[in-house]
This record gives structure tokens, sequence and C-alpha cells, in this order.
């Protein structure tokens, strides 16, 4: 914190979060009189220039652009926080009009401004700083920042707005700096165990994560690393989920997904489960008894040291002897809300294996191009084959990859083959059942 600053008495004062988990100096050339510090995600640069009177000190801030994924780039707005009410976000990345030109959030940079002493102990307590400060909060007075602070710049024939932001000070935090966009966690009370069939381990709070990020973190092959999943240890660990979710289906308004294999999710946050509920999403570390969260407690608690997690876990674990009805009672005060009127039979192995796909494919545009980008969507079709039904989002959807021309591993002699095994599989299925009921098949007539 800087000039004695009381940051609580001062209002309205708002706190625009920076990542920093890669920040370094980089220097042009040896002994070069400018030295860049980058901040992680290419989110900003903060530059020290030194001049014959002494040193210069400027920093801008870009929009952050987390994700790219093949064609499509995700770009998540500047997290800005009301500093008295960590739940009021503002979005500083809308789109600004100046000079009767709209620019869009794209062109739009921030630039930092502070008196040379606030820039000096930033700089040393960013060169110092310890691993798990992650997060850079600047603080500002938002009344300050108007249309007598922006200024167009022209570069490659093209303009972009700049906006000066007057910091009044700084903080370095330990949390995500995304984090808070999605809300308040939940306190959970761990100290006590639930029953020797299912207990909950870890941290004493549950982190929702914005949706947006977990579409994109949840799908298959989002990692670049791989995992094994053809194991008896994940076998097992499966059938964990697969309880936790029969659990979550009693609850009124709650709605599940898994993660995807070789997902980001999955792979670097080791998260199992994704649960959407009152309009928050919460991922679910879940194992398959109290030995094995213990361990994989200890395991996740050093890579949060090492900021290679956003945040300490929540660890729930079932094994095949826990009662899903006393689960569901459980997850139900969890989330304050109630359970469903006419429960769900808990022995559907449809309900078992269901991915959910639409969670993650509502339309074309957040279907991504790689090899396996078509495979949820095709395997959602063959499960509504597989009941006798048909999937005319999925077949839609599936469609849409042909016409867009994108997906080379998914063209139209693909997908004409793809329909025709499903509508035979769904023939199949329903020829079944008819005569599962009495009904012989003479020809393409039942009679």
């Amino acid at each position: 914190m800087l000039s004695n600053i009381h940051f609580q008495e001062i209002y309205p004062l708002i706190e625009l979060r920076l990542p920093l988990v890669q920040l370094s100096p980089r220097y042009l050339q040896l002994n070069s009189s400018r030295t860049t510090y980058k901040l992680a995600y290419n989110s900003g640069t903060i530059v020290v220039v030194e001049k014959n009177e002494g040193l210069k000190y400027y920093g801008s801030i870009n929009l952050q652009r987390h994700i790219t994924s093949d064609d499509r780039e995700f770009t998540y707005n500047l997290l800005a926080l009301a500093f008295l009410n960590n739940q009021k976000v503002l979005d500083l990345s809308k789109p600004q009009i100046f000079n009767n030109i709209e620019y869009p959030a794209s062109l739009i940079v921030y630039q930092l401004e502070m008196d040379n002493d606030n820039w000096k102990k930033l700089i040393n307590k960013l060169e110092n700083r310890e691993l798990n400060e992650r997060t850079l909060s600047i603080c500002f007075n938002l009344d300050n920042v108007n249309s007598s602070n922006y200024r167009e710049v022209e570069r490659d024939e093209e303009k972009r707005l700049y906006i000066t932001i007057h910091a009044l000070g700084f903080i370095l935090k330990p949390e995500i700096s995304w984090l808070p966009e999605a809300g308040l966690p939940i306190e959970l009370n761990i100290s006590s165990g639930l029953d020797e069939n299912f207990g909950v381990y870890g941290a004493d709070k549950l982190y929702p994560v914005s949706e947006k990020r977990l579409y994109y973190w949840s799908s298959e092959d989002s990692s670049l690393s791989t995992y094994s999943y053809d194991t008896q240890e994940h076998k097992i660990g499966n059938q964990s989920v697969k309880r936790i979710m029969l659990a979550l289906e009693l609850l009124q308004g709650v709605s599940t997904w898994t993660t995807g294999k070789n997902s980001i999710a999955d792979v670097n946050f080791k998260w199992d489960l994704i649960v959407k509920v009152n309009n928050r999403c919460y991922p679910l570390q879940i194992k398959s008894n109290s030995e094995t969260a213990m361990e994989a407690y200890e395991q996740y608690f050093e890579l949060w040291e090492q900021a290679k997690i956003p945040f300490i876990p929540v660890i729930f674990w079932t094994n095949a002897g826990s009662c899903i009805k006393k689960m569901a009672q459980y997850f139900a005060n969890l989330f304050n809300v109630p359970l469903k009127a006419t429960q769900a039979s808990i022995n559907s192995e449809v309900t078992l294996t269901k991915i959910n796909s639409h969670k993650i494919y509502k339309h074309i545009d957040e279907v991504r191009t790689g090899n396996k980008a078509h495979k949820p969507i095709v395997e959602a079709l063959f499960d509504a084959a597989g009941r006798g039904e048909w999937d005319k989002q999925a077949e839609d959807l599936l469609q849409a990859i042909v016409d867009r021309e994108k997906n080379s591993h998914y063209q139209l002699i693909n997908h004409c083959s793809i329909i025709g095994k499903a509508r035979i599989k769904q023939a199949e299925v329903l020829k079944a059942k008819l005569e599962s009921l009495g009904f012989k098949l003479n020809g393409d007539m039942y009679l």
C-alpha cells in the first residue's frame, strides 16, 4: 500500500485486478536504459526508462486475452471491483464513444499514472514479491476517469483510444485475479465427518468460477498435457463422480457436467465435475475414499503454493456404500436449494453416463475446429438413438459443422454416415421395444 492511503476512507474507490503469475523483467539489450515488466497473460506492461534527469515510469493495460482455441479467441474483460463491495463488478472494457467514434473493447488501452515514489515502490515490490502473490490490485477513484483522460492514437492506420487511470496506490494479493468475477465462495464446515461412506476434506471454501471460463476449460483436449484414463484407479474414481452426479440430480434447479478428457479443468486444475446452482458454477474435486482425499489434498496444496491451481480445493469423497439420498440432502443444505418433489430414479444408466454435451455446445460458434470437436455432439446423438429417441439439436449442430467447412475431420461424407448409423440404431431400439410388447415384424410393417 502506498503513501499512507487509508483506502477504507476513500469512496468511491475501484480495485483493478491484474495477474502476476508470469511477471519478469525484460531488457531490450545489454545495459539498456529501458526495462519492461510484462504482466501475465498479456494483460499489460510496466516500463522503466532511464534518462539524464533520472528514471521515468509508465504502465499500460491491455484487455486480458487469456485463451486462444483454434481460430477463436476468448477475451475476458478487465476485472474491476468496487473496493468496499467486492460483489460489484465494473466492466471497464465496454465500448467507449469519443469524438463521435465508437471504440470497441479491443481498441481501448488503459494507461497507469502514479507519482515517481509510488512507481519505485511498486517496481521494488514486483521484483521481490513472493510466489503466492498472484494479483496486482491498482486502486483509483472512478470519478477521475472521464473524457478529459481520453486521447486518440493512430498506429498502422488504426485508431486506438487511450484512457488514463490516475492510480492512488496498489496492493499485492494472493488470490487469482479473475476469481471475484464469479462471486463469493461458499463457506463449509469440514471439521466433522458425515459418515464412513461419504465425507468432505480440504479447504473450508468452495469457490465459484464463471460459466464462460468453465465451458472452455472443461472441453475435451483443451489441455496441452494428456492423462491416461484407461486405468483401474480412474474407473473407480469415475464411479464416485457418477454417484455425486446422481445425488445432485435429486436437487431442484441444479445441473451438472463432467470435465472432458484431457481438458484444462481435469488435467491442470484437477476438477472432476461442474455444478451449476443459483446461476453460479462450482468445480468439484471427487475421490473414492477418505485416504485418497487426504493424499490428494496434500498434492493440491503444493500445486496451489506453486500457483499451478487457482485455489486450495474442497474434496468430496464417496464410496460404493454411500447413500445417494443422504448425499443429496447434504448438497441441498450446502447450496441452500430444495430436493425435487418427485425424486428421479437412481438406477437409470442414462443418468449415470450422460455427459450433458449441450451444456458445452449450444451454438455452432461454441464448437471448436479441432479433429475431435465433433465427438461429444456425435455421442449425444447416439445416446438419444440408444433410447429410441432423436436429438434434433445435435443433428443440427453436426450439419452446421459441415456447412461452415472448418472441421476437416467432419465433412459431408462423415455426416451422412453418422446420421445413417444413428437412425439404424434408433430403429433397432424401437423394433426391440415393439417386439417386447408382442408385435411381430412383417416386412416393413408391424401387424
